[in-house]
């Protein structure tokens, strides 16, 4: 007679185990993806925020150079947006979404994770 199932030989605390540690994987991977995700999308809203800032400028600069007193009036809208502080995504002011924190904010988690794995070995 031939087993087909190999799981009938090991016992059912180890085949629980096992389940729970791929559980706790897939949650620990699935959240990290999920903060890259999230942190990737909101620094590129800074980016997007600070690029619109240097076309205001250029704007704004060849309005002022052509003199026209109308389109100058006009472009109040636009000078009070230049002036005003680009468009950041934070975590309750305390830290920022830039492109630098998601790579710092990576190294951490790798090295909490490293040194855990350490500990319970």
């Amino acid at each position: 007679m031939i087993k087909l199932d190999p799981f009938n030989n090991v016992p059912e605390e180890k085949r629980r185990a096992a389940t729970y540690l791929l559980s706790i994987l897939f949650v620990t991977v699935r959240g990290f993806l999920s903060f890259l995700c999230i942190s990737m999308a909101a620094s590129s809203v800074h980016e997007a925020s600070k690029n619109s800032k240097d076309i205001q400028e250029d704007i704004l600069k060849r309005l002022y150079c052509s003199g026209d007193k109308k389109e100058i009036e006009e472009s109040l809208l636009l000078n009070t947006a230049y002036h005003s502080p680009p468009f950041i995504l934070s975590a309750w002011n305390v830290f920022y979404f830039r492109r630098n924190m998601t790579l710092s904010v990576t190294g951490s988690i790798v090295t909490y994770s490293l040194l855990i794995m350490q500990i319970l070995k």
